[in-house]
């Protein structure tokens, strides 16, 4: 399926996508650092230097979150538009310059990171835009580490919108079924301000 609307989540790109980007900034911050703070809370409280990787990292907002949250450790982003990724370096041109953080270009089925580097790794609102999500799910696998956390957010979109003939995953039902046939475990699902939000950890066999 086609459309200004998908074309825009899916690659934005050009000045429409830089403006999506920064709209985005604006709007989903305080919903994205609530999540963040509530469903990894135990993690960010252990103390630890965890490394952190936000997939379609976009204008950047959620790796701004995270390296606010823990400032000695590692957030790195990566999107496959360029435009997106420059944005999101503009945004924490600071904590690039200062080495926390990093911003990549490439693809979520070949990330180009090595095995079992991450303790955490988001993907907020981009699931929907993978081609193969299983793939990248297990690609999302691969690079974390034994035990590590993935958290998704996407909208719930209102049953025969447009939006809905779109996005394959339309239910909590749906969204376990596929993390756990990529190789997650404790996949847990709710529904928070008419979006779904899903934790999972990397199962032993990932």
């Amino acid at each position: 399926m086609s459309g200004k609307l998908t074309d825009i989540g899916g690659n934005p790109t050009g000045a429409i996508g830089r403006l999506a980007g920064r709209l985005m900034n604006g709007l989903s911050t305080r919903f994205y650092r609530s999540m963040i703070e509530t469903r990894l809370r135990d993690l960010l409280s252990a103390g630890r230097r965890l490394t952190v990787l936000d997939i379609g990292c976009g204008g950047g907002v959620v790796v701004g979150v995270f390296h606010s949250l823990i400032p000695d450790g590692r957030v790195c982003g990566i999107d496959h538009s360029p435009d997106m990724a420059a944005l999101s370096r503009r945004k924490n041109r600071r904590a690039v310059r200062d080495g926390a953080v990093s911003i990549d270009e490439g693809d979520v089925a070949a990330l180009p990171y090595p095995d079992a580097y991450f303790d955490i790794a988001t993907a907020f609102d981009t699931l929907s835009f993978w081609v193969d999500q299983q793939a990248a799910l297990e690609e999302v696998g691969r690079v974390l580490a034994p035990g590590g956390r993935l958290l998704v957010i996407n909208g719930c979109p209102k049953e025969g919108s447009k939006w809905w003939r779109f996005v394959r995953l339309k239910t909590e039902e749906d969204y376990r079924t596929l993390l756990e046939r990529s190789g997650f475990a404790a996949v847990k699902t709710e529904i928070v301000a008419k979006r779904i939000v899903v934790t999972s950890e990397k199962g032993q066999g990932a």
